[in-house]
Order: C-alpha cells, then sequence, then structure tokens
C-alpha cells in the first residue's frame, strides 16, 4: 500500500497573525532609524508578502529565495524533530509565489558556500 506523504498548510491564530503582521513594519522602524537589516522570513500566504510589500514601499530592497527539492526538506523536517511533519510539502509551492527573488539559491545542489557567493554576486551585479 502507497500512502502519500503528510502535506499541512499554515493557519494562524490571531494572535499569532497580529505577531507577523508587526514583523515587517518593525524592520522597517529599524532600516529607519539607520540600521541595515537581513530580514529571514518566508512567506506564508499572501497577507505575509503584503505586509512586507507595504512596509518596505520605498527602500532599496534586495530579495534571496532559497530552495531545495522537496524531498530534502522533508528529510530536514524529520531531522530538526521540532517540526510539523508535512508543513514544507504543504508550504513548498506558497513560498515563492508571490514575489520574484532578486536571486535564488538551492541548498540542495549547492553548497552554503556556493549560496553565498551567488548571493554575493548578485549583490555585486545590481
Amino acid at each position: 500500500m502507497t500512502t502519500s506523504p503528510p502535506s499541512a498548510s499554515a493557519r494562524f491564530d490571531p494572535v499569532f497573525r497580529r505577531i507577523l503582521d508587526a514583523m515587517a513594519p518593525t524592520v522597517r522602524a529599524l532600516v529607519d532609524g539607520g540600521n541595515s537589516a537581513i530580514f529571514d522570513h518566508a512567506l506564508h500566504d499572501r497577507a505575509m508578502h503584503e505586509s512586507c510589500r507595504q512596509a518596505f514601499a520605498g527602500l532599496d530592497v534586495f530579495t534571496v529565495g532559497v530552495t531545495c527539492p522537496i524531498e530534502i526538506l522533508e528529510a530536514r523536517e524529520r531531522e530538526r524533530g521540532d517540526r510539523v511533519l508535512g508543513r514544507a510539502r504543504g508550504l513548498a509551492g506558497v513560498v515563492h509565489s508571490f514575489v520574484q527573488r532578486d536571486v535564488m539559491v538551492d541548498t540542495g545542489a549547492m553548497t552554503t558556500a556556493a549560496c553565498v557567493s551567488a548571493i554575493l554576486a548578485a549583490v555585486d551585479g545590481r
């Protein structure tokens, strides 16, 4: 008997949604205060993308997409032991669907050093 891998989508209660909605504006406040920032954020739904888009309007934002094959995502999910199994599969088609990235790196095919080099080359090429 063959079973399908689990797939879970993200659902947020109102309290966690308020926290998510406050993240991008908080980063914007840090930048407006003269700070450089790297914001590591997976876009689980369109609302998260819109929050970022609105908060970062007028800024020179450089976006990096990080991906890898679903089998590797699922293995990492299991190895971590603190993840909802199926979340990687459920989000794989969503997190990159809202925005074009300045550069994409594949952590399944590239070493960490190669990913860093690709990101730096893309930043330098702007």
